[in-house]
Parts: C-alpha cells; structure tokens; sequence
C-alpha cells in the first residue's frame, strides 16, 4: 500500500497534520488520473530514494495530463505548506509546462483537458512563454498573477536539475516561496512573497503537465509534503440554491457532489429527470415536460453523496420557475435623434419597463436593435421599474444627471432616425417585446427634428404600433427612468388589415399585415389557394415583428395568373378577427416600358406633411417592386442615384396604386385613409425640390419604365399658390413626359388623391351627360328615404371651376352648393334642405343653377336644373 505518514508536529508552526509522499512502496492508490492511465511510479532516474512519480505515457499527439490527491478542508486561520522537487526533462515553452495547483476546486469531477479549475498555481508557463516560475490565482478561467520570481527554469535550472520548492500560504492570505535549485531543504533561499489575497476553497491538490507530441514523459516529481490544519468533513451536501430553466434546473450545493446508491430527483411527484449531469458543486437536471411558470413546484432528491462520501438523503426543495412572458418587459420609451439636445444627454437610449408584478432578471437577455443584437448586462428589475440602455460611452452622462443606465445598444447612432424595430428576448431566446418605431409617429410633427423621445402611451397596449407612441410632453425631451409624460388608455377593436403581399420564390408567399398578429394561434389554418384548395406545406410568422406570415406552398401553385388566397382565423394580438379575407395574387412578370407610370406627385406639401410620389400599375399582370427604382435629378438629366421601391418583394395587382413617401401614417392621418397596401416608404428616397425636378423609373436591370419633369407653371393658373396641390396625370395613355398631360388635383378631393384614382383623370364621358340630378323630387324628413338631393357633376376633362346654387322662383338664392371648386373630371354634391342660415327650405319648386368655367381653355357651360322639395 502507498505510504502515507501523518505528523503532529512537523514544524511548531504547524500543529494540525502532515500529509508525506515518498512514492518509495509504487503504487498511486490515493491519486485519480484524467485521463486514466498517464501516471506511473518508477525507479528509472528517481528523485528521491529508490521510486518517483512520472508521467510515463507515450503520446503520439499532444496532451494535457493530470493527476490529483482529494484532501480535506483546509481551515485558512492556520498556515499552510507543500514542500517538493521537481524534474522537467525539456526546456519550457507555450505548449510544454507544467504547474502545481494547490485548493483546486475540480474534485470530484475530472475537469475538460485545458481547462483551469479555480485554486493557487505555481509553475511555469500557465500563460505565455518566458519561463519564469510564476505563481498565481484562477478564477473563473482567468489568472491573477501573485508573484513571479526571478528564476528563469530553463537558464536557472535546466533539464538535468531537480529544485525543490517551498510554498507557504499564511493565516493573513499572503504567500511565500522557497527553493534551492539542487533539492537540498536546509539551504532554500526566498524567492518571493506576496501581498494577502483572497483564497480559493478547493480540496484538490492536482499536478498538470502539458506537453508536444515528441516531449512527452518527461517530468518527475517526488518528496511531496502538505502540512495544515484539516478540517474532516462530517456532514451530507446542503443545496445552496436552485436556478430553473424551461424544464432545467441548475442546483448549487456547499461542495462537490457526486451520486450515490440510488440516486433519484422524482419533480412533484410525477416526473422523474431524464437526465443528470454533475460539475463540480452543481448538479443539472432536464425534465420532459416544461415547468409551470410562477407556480411552485416540490423537487424530492435522494441519496447524493460528496466526496467523502456524506450522504443527504430524502430531501424536497421547492422553487418558482420566473420566466419572462409576452409583455412583462416592454419597450416604454426610445429616443432615436436626441439632436439637439432639449436638457437630456446627446445620447440615443431605450427605456424597459417591468410591468410584470415579478422581479425580471436580465441575465442573458438580447435587444435586438434592427437587426443588431447586444447582450443585456446582468441586472435585476423590480416591478414597476425602468431600465435605461444606453451606449457605454453614455452612462456615465446619464449617471451624471442621476439617471441610473446600463450598455445595451451596439454604437451610438444605433437606433436609427429613420425608424426600424427594436425587439426584446430573454435568456431563453422567447420575445418578450417588440415595436416598429418611426420619427413620423408623433403629432407634433416639428419635433421629429431631434431631442424628443417617442413615449409609450399605454403600457397595457403591449400589441400596440404606431399609435401607441407619441413624442414626450416632459420639457427635457424625454423621461428615461420615471414615469412617461403621456399616458393614457387605448382600447383596440380594429381588425388588421393587408398592407402587402409578397412572393420571394414559385413556392413562398408572404402576407404582411398592419400590426401584430396573435402568435398563440401557432395553425392559422384556413390559408386556401384557388383554383385547386391548396394548402401551405407550413406557416411561419415573420420574425422578429411578427406582423406577417410566410407560407411555404407546393410546386406549381402560384404561376402568373392569378389566385386567390383565402384568409381564415388571423386576427392581431388583442384578438380582433381580419374581416378582408380574400387576396387576388400571383407570379410577377418583369416590368417593361410604362407597365408603371407616375400618376402624381405632391412635392411642395403643406406644413408638416410630406412629400410623395404616386405609381400605377398600368398592365394586368403582377408587379414587384423590389425589381423598380427612383431616381430624381433637379432637372432632365439621369440622376445620379437611384433608390429601391422595396428592399424585398412586395407585389402590386394589375390597376393599384402605390405611395412613394417618408411617412405614410402622416398622410393616412391626413387625408383620414386606412393602412392598406399603397404605402410604401423606400430606404433613401430622394428629396423633391420645389423650384422643379425630373423623376426617373427604371428597372433594377436598367429598363426605363416612365419620366416626368414637374415645374410650378404645369398648375393651374388661377391657383393663389401650389403649396399642398398635387400635380395629377390626366391620362395613362399619354406620355409623362407631356406637360399638358398634368394637372393641379382638385379642390373637392382637398388638391390630392393619394393611393385613390386621380381627381383630374379622364373619365370618357360626353359633354350631354356633363351634371345630373337626382331624384326630382326629395323630402328631407330624414325617413331614410330620398332624403338627400344628389347632383353628379361630370365635366369630362379637368380644369373647370364649378359655381351652384339652388334658387327659388323668385330667382332668390337659397343655398350655395359649390363656391368656384375645381370638380376635376367628376364629382358628386348633396343637398340636405338646409339654406344657408341652417334653417330648412320651405316645400316648392327650385331652381338648380350651375357654371362650369375653364380659365385656360376659354370654355363655359350653363345648367339650370328644376327639382320639387316636399315633406311626407
């Protein structure tokens, strides 16, 4: 049996024991091998004696070997020695070094073959190369150096000498090291001292050799003495605490475990873990079914032993799986310009608010900031609390000011002025937030120029888009960390509605919608293509704004003619169903020479509105429009660049309209329009100058598709001004590039038609059915029955002005109908019975009496329309 001699008083200093090996009777029954089997006891060139420890295995590749004693506690209060002499038959560099580990913390467990359990180091090599011995402090992986000596190993000492060493740790956590290069004890010489540091609690004393494929067996070690104060280990394993995942949990013990005679880990009394893995002083269990979140479960463990073999047997510890859930963290506040600076920092930041009721703790949490992701700092929120995430060069600007940050955001300008997304996950990868944001969303408009934060106005709205942000009313421009200065309840029972389709391949489709879809509904169902009831191999929500579906179809489904897709259970996140539920769809064709046309341009709009360019497709096949660009130049020369319609595939039906503009919500606000498909906001969509321009179409192959030069002179001139009045394209039929084929949108259509058909288009009618009436005879007594008079006033082609009124037969007027309004080709007015006081018209004959003028052309047309008004 291995000698193993215990002493009592070795030196005064120490009085507890004494732990001696000599190797003298060959064998190693007290060490572990990792990997087995390196190791051997050997009389060949010993150390000491007749025998010495040897690594004696014959590596064809290289290695990293160790070989470890499982010692008892060690009380620090005492000091503690190890005395040995060593051998290293080569000369040290990076890949051939050894080192000593005193308090390792790798037992009972074999740790992976490079890596560094935590405890005290003294050797040579463990980083770099300069051969000097060293000893230092790993933890976590990472060394801190607490001495390096002077001795150089390969100059010093060399390859045929066996030193021995000396190294006292004292009860104030400081270290000492001896030596004497030839091994003889009574004449070892300081060779360094450090200051107190904190040490490790290991029990492992583990010896680790590296070496190149040729260098192995080549270190000796022998005479290894320990002398301290042990602590003899008594008592079973406690569990620290207990940390679960999905359907994991990672249970910390005091020490080391191991299992013992029939271990088991039974969850409420149900389920028994599929699988066990221990590491050190934890121990990881997987269960088949996920936890039930916030609700306690009961764990019973039994029989696990640590390393002295103490055993905790029965035993039920309880825990509360706390998992972020859809909502709990959502997006409260982003400032995206803060230039210039009202009174908050010149820095970007997104404000989390916690409105789970629960602490959330965002370890390993991700902002994903428009497809950029940061990690998430290590913090614990409370309820009802904020998170600022900033850049890290900003935090000490917010701190300054008393607003506590952490670093989240990838640069400085990542959250882009333009607009983007921003989503939340937590540690497990789950969405627990997501917003679209834009500069455009406010009301004040003229704050969109920087400084001001866009603020959630509802936290409860977590399904929320863009009208659930407005721009702070704090007069600092923001509110990072307290509470937002607008708040208000918002309740949604609007459906979602289409805003485009796409096809990236012949067998995928996608459908976008206008706001959050309800992911809880994982089989859509009801997704069905016409002629043939197809069905989508699968379904997939857009990720990560999952405001659209992408559907993965059979060959040969969709081609160039078109389907119909219809749409069934797809409703938003607060449950509203979709009421449209047809999509006519299919293949796009490449565009040609005026298969899209500019149909309008507004490019000197009214304040706080903006510009916009209207495309029609003039063909009856599909169009992409992630295959057409827009080029502008300040006059007919191409332009120098040209930007993409769509940066991915978005299809337009034959005879649809489509808005080119930084912000369709502003017009759509405007002119009180739905979210529908027309609008489209092109990354980099050139400027329109006011003085005049040339827009330019072209295919992304570089194919003209349509041109058109606009100048102030092309409106009409009894216009007092051309601010807010569009330019309209009379005919798709006739070239753009025609000034006479341009015209000032209507006064009746509030001078613009946005994604709508245009006021000044032609409508084809003859001049005898220029105005009718209708019906002859009316009652405003408001039985649902005729009760209105309607007159359809059709001029046939744009430019005339309208004067109407209604007269009596005393040839009095009664009511003015239309006061020099510019009707376009066609436009449709009421009269309800009311004169131009409010009070209602008495029962009689009237007079219709109607002048349609054109300034340009020279041309008036006279109607007098008789009509009876009674009351039933």
């Amino acid at each position: 049996m291995k000698k193993l001699c215990l002493f009592f008083s070795w030196i005064p200093l120490f009085v507890s024991a004494q732990v001696h090996f000599t190797f003298e009777d060959s064998t190693l029954n007290l060490w572990q091998q990792f990997p087995p089997g390196r190791w051997i006891v050997t009389g060949e060139q010993p150390l000491s004696g007749n025998y010495s420890l040897r690594h004696g295995y014959d590596n064809p590749e290289p290695g990293c070997d160790r070989i470890a004693f499982f010692h008892d506690a060690v009380q620090f209060s005492e000091p503690f020695m190890c005395t040995f002499r060593i051998r290293h038959a080569y000369p040290p560099s990076s890949m051939n070094h050894w080192q000593i580990a005193f308090f390792a913390s790798m037992d009972p467990n074999p740790p992976e073959a490079e890596a560094l359990p935590d405890g005290i180091y003294f050797g040579v090599n463990l980083e770099g190369s300069d051969d000097l011995l060293t000893l230092s402090k790993v933890s976590g992986g990472t060394g801190e150096e607490l001495i390096k000596t002077e001795i150089n190993y390969q100059e010093d000492i060399g390859i045929q000498r066996a030193p021995c060493f000396r190294l006292i740790r004292f009860s104030d956590g400081s270290w000492e090291i001896l030596y004497h290069p030839d091994g003889d004890e009574q004449k070892m010489v300081r060779a360094g001292m450090s200051k107190p540091a904190g040490t490790p609690e290991g029990r492992t004393l583990l010896v680790r050799y590296s070496y190149s494929s040729s260098q192995d067996r080549k270190l000796w070690l022998d005479d290894l003495r320990i002398a301290g104060s042990f602590v003899e280990d008594r008592s079973p394993p406690v569990v620290v605490s207990v940390l679960p995942g999905l359907n994991d949990l990672d249970i910390e013990f005091n020490e080391p475990v191991r299992l013992g005679s029939g271990s088991a880990f039974i969850l409420n009394d149900l389920q028994t873990a599929s699988m066990v893995k221990l590491v050190q002083k934890h121990l990881f269990l997987s269960f088949e079914h996920l936890f039930q979140n916030r609700e306690k479960q009961l764990l019973c463990i039994r029989n696990v032993e640590d390393a002295d073999g103490n055993i905790l047997q029965d035993t039920t510890v309880t825990f509360v799986p706390n998992r972020a859930e859809w909502g709990d963290m959502v997006i409260s506040e982003i400032m995206a310009d803060p230039l210039p600076a009202v009174f908050l920092p010149e820095c970007e930041y997104i404000e989390l608010f916690n409105r789970s009721g629960w602490y959330l703790f965002t370890g390993g949490w991700n902002l994903d900031v428009n497809g950029k992701q940061v990690t998430l700092p290590e913090d614990s929120v409370p309820p009802d609390s904020y998170l600022v995430v900033t850049h890290h060069e900003c935090i000490y600007l917010f701190e300054k000011m008393g607003i506590p940050a952490v670093a989240g955001l990838s640069s400085p300008t990542a959250v882009t002025n333009s607009g983007g997304t921003i989503a939340l996950f937590d540690q497990f990868g789950h969405l627990v937030h997501v917003v679209k944001y834009g500069l455009d969303t406010g009301t004040n408009g003229w704050k969109a120029e920087g400084g001001w934060s866009l603020e959630m106005i509802d936290p409860a709205y977590i399904c929320g888009n863009g009208l659930n942000r407005d721009y702070s009313e704090d007069p600092s421009g923001g509110t990072p960390g307290r509470p937002n200065s607008i708040s208000r309840k918002i309740e949604d029972d609007v459906p979602p509605e289409v805003v485009y389709t796409g096809v990236a391949d012949e067998r995928i489709l996608t459908v976008h919608f206008s706001e959050l879809l309800d992911r809880t509904r994982s089989d859509i169902g009801g997704l069905i293509i016409d002629p043939g009831s197809y069905h989508p191999d699968s379904i997939q929500f857009t990720h990560p704004y999952f405001s659209g579906i992408r559907m993965f179809l059979p060959a040969g489904v969709l081609t160039t003619r078109p389907v119909i897709l219809h749409l069934e259970d797809v409703a938003d996140c607060e449950g509203n169903q979709l009421d449209r539920n047809e999509l006519k769809l299919g293949i796009p064709t490449l565009p040609s020479y005026r298969s899209l046309i500019i149909s309008e341009v507004m490019y000197d709009p009214s304040e706080g509105l903006p510009e916009f360019v209207e495309v029609f497709n003039h063909t009856g096949r599909f169009l992409d429009l992630a295959h057409i660009k827009i080029g502008f130049s300040e006059d007919e020369t191409l332009p120098e660049r040209f930007t993409m319609l769509s940066s991915e595939s978005r299809l337009m039906g034959p005879g649809e309209y489509v808005v080119l503009t930084g912000s369709g919500s502003a017009l759509r606000d405007h002119y009180n329009l739905k979210a529908s498909k027309i609008w489209v906001v092109p990354d980099g969509l050139p400027p329109l100058v006011n003085s005049g321009g040339s827009l330019y179409l072209y295919s992304r192959s570089g194919d003209l598709l349509d041109y058109m030069s606009y100048r102030d002179e092309m409106h009409l001139s009894i216009l007092n001004g051309t601010r807010g009045v569009s330019l309209e394209r009379i005919s798709a039929l006739q070239p753009g590039n025609d000034p006479a084929n341009w015209h000032s949108a209507s006064s009746t259509s509030n001078y613009a038609t946005p994604g709508e058909k245009n006021s000044q288009s032609e409508s084809g009618l003859t001049p005898e059915g220029v105005l009718y009436l209708s019906p002859e005879v009316f009652s405003p007594d408001n039985d649902g029955f005729e009760d209105l008079l309607q007159v359809q006033v059709n001029p046939g082609s744009p430019g005339f002005v309208l004067q109407m009124d209604i007269i009596d037969l005393s040839g009095r007027r009664i009511k003015m109908l239309s006061n020099n309004d510019l009707p376009g080709t066609g436009e449709d007015y009421f009269w309800d019975g009311r004169n131009d006081t409010g009070m209602m018209a008495g029962e009689g004959i009237y007079i219709l009496h109607a002048v349609l003028y054109h300034p340009e052309h020279h041309k008036t047309l006279r109607f007098r329309k008789p009509f009876a008004l009674i009351y039933r």
